[in-house]
């Protein structure tokens, strides 16, 4: 295996191939935990979305989903 090609994960999966996108660095470790990270925040950013649609309801779950998406910002590696 290509360690500069992720192959993870095992399907199709469009937020995971924009995430590589928007990762991409020239180092292959920092390509993989970037990936992953903007992989989880895109995914994050959909239920935030989903959640946002009736905002009085789902008042704590929208604050818990965007201090989730905060923390994982630190975890990007800048090069």
């Amino acid at each position: 295996m290509d360690i500069r090609h992720l192959d993870w994960p095992p399907f199709e999966d469009a937020l995971f191939e924009k995430a590589k996108r928007l990762a991409g660095t020239t180092s292959s470790a920092a390509i993989a935990s970037n990936a992953i990270t903007l992989y989880a925040m895109l995914v994050l950013q959909n239920m935030l979305a989903e959640q946002a649609c009736n905002p009085n309801a789902n008042i704590e779950a929208i604050i818990l989903i965007t201090n989730s998406i905060a923390n994982l910002a630190d975890s990007i590696n800048i090069i």
